[in-house]
């Protein structure tokens, strides 16, 4: 590979698909602390409002992955999801929808409103 950025490390020619993917480099993202904010939140009324969110893009949380045991696992984002997942014991499911069922109902939010419990629904 060629000369690179200053911090970037130098990877081995032989990594494959390297040259791909360096070609690609601004195709994708990976963000290894995304950054939520509620959209109803002060912090994106204020951005609004300043008139810099015109050059923002604001996407609602689509999915989360957790890296366990050496894979990426889907975390559950709907009620179905959470009684579909193989990697929950029923016991863990059962806690898990009553853990869901006790933040919307603080929040003031039913379950109807709440849509798949994605960022875009509370």
């Amino acid at each position: 590979a060629g000369e690179r950025g200053r911090g970037e490390e130098q990877v081995p020619e032989e990594v494959p698909g390297w040259d791909e993917l360096s070609k690609r480099g601004r195709d994708y993202n990976i963000d290894l602390v995304p950054k939520l904010n509620l959209s109803s939140g002060s912090l994106v009324q204020a951005l609004l409002k300043s008139g810099v969110g015109r050059y923002l893009e604001f996407m609602p949380l689509l999915a989360t992955y957790i890296h366990q045991d050496g894979a990426l696992r889907k975390v559950p984002m709907s009620k179905g999801e959470i009684f579909q997942a193989k990697s929950l014991t029923p016991q863990e499911k059962r806690l898990l929808m009553k853990f869901m069922q006790r933040c919307l109902a603080s929040s003031g939010v039913s379950e109807a409103q709440a849509g798949s419990w994605g960022v875009a629904g509370v």
